[in-house]
């Protein structure tokens, strides 16, 4: 196809333009659709490179769990050393003319092949359609920016009041950390909660509004040991609904995935959580 770009990396030296040849051998191929979510790092801090933008999309992917559609899964970059090799490779190699631009600057879909020659693997990145530009009208909505309602404020009161009828408890919290995100008709907030009299167990409570009334759906993060691949899953659902919302890595608290990430590695029974009923 004329309009194809092609990103091209290698960590020695190869003539660009060349195809794979009988000595080489495909190790992983996938399709990804570079949504404006992979823009941004975890820390909500925005990407200014095609390498970063590359191995965002991977970690949100496996680590995560923020998908976009027509990401494809990959077992290659599951591994988080070799989403590091993907950007260093990146970085030292070198593109055609508008493929970096268009990565950085766009939202494209595009097809990732890792290669194995007898002496050093490359990396092939490849445009396979028209990149949408940000501005672009026809995009959908811009992404969603999350706040914090002010202390005293009528939404924040109802949300800590929601988690007061979950836990069936008279509760006074302290609020480490409470964000809000809303996008259209829908709204999901999650908020880092102690006891202030030390008596009840909390944890990272994930809220849901429904027909403008705020409910509590999910405790993680609690003190328990339960199974980590049941835990894994109540991580997975949270993540599942805030995907669906246009939620960003930086709308989870750094203690919500820390702890998700630890059911992914640990063996052993993990941290207590808690399904409330809706």
């Amino acid at each position: 196809m004329r309009n194809m770009l092609t990103l091209v990396v290698v960590v020695c030296s190869i003539i660009m333009g060349t195809s794979p040849s009988k000595a080489q051998q495909l190790l992983e191929s996938y399709k990804a659709f570079l949504s404006e979510r992979d823009h941004f790092n975890s820390s909500g801090q925005r990407l200014t490179t095609a390498a970063a933008i590359i191995r965002q999309d991977r970690a949100n992917y496996h680590r995560y769990g923020l998908r976009d559609p027509g990401d494809e899964s990959d077992r290659f970059f599951a591994d988080a050393d070799n989403r590091a090799a993907l950007e260093r490779m990146l970085e030292r190699g070198r593109a055609e003319p508008g493929v970096i631009s268009r990565i950085v600057n766009g939202t494209p879909f595009v097809r990732v092949e890792v290669w194995q020659t007898n002496t050093s693997p490359f990396v092939v990145v490849t445009l396979i359609e028209p990149p949408k530009s940000r501005s672009d009208e026809s995009q959908p909505t811009d992404v969603a920016q999350p706040y914090t309602p002010p202390v005293g404020s009528q939404e924040r009161v109802a949300i800590m009041d929601a988690a007061r009828a979950a836990g069936g408890q008279p509760i006074s919290y302290k609020v480490n950390s409470l964000t809000v995100l809303r996008n259209d008709n829908k709204a999901i907030a999650i908020a880092d909660l102690e006891d202030s009299a030390n008596q009840y167990p909390v944890g990272i409570v994930f809220f849901e509004n429904m027909n403008g009334r705020w409910r509590a759906l999910y405790l993680v993060g609690t003190d328990g040991s339960e199974n980590c691949k049941d835990v894994s899953a109540v991580y997975e659902k949270i993540l599942a609904i805030a995907n669906s919302v246009g939620a960003l890595p930086s709308f989870f608290p750094n203690k919500f995935l820390q702890g998700y990430a630890g059911t992914k590695m640990s063996t052993d029974d993990c941290e207590g959580y808690m399904i409330y009923d809706k």
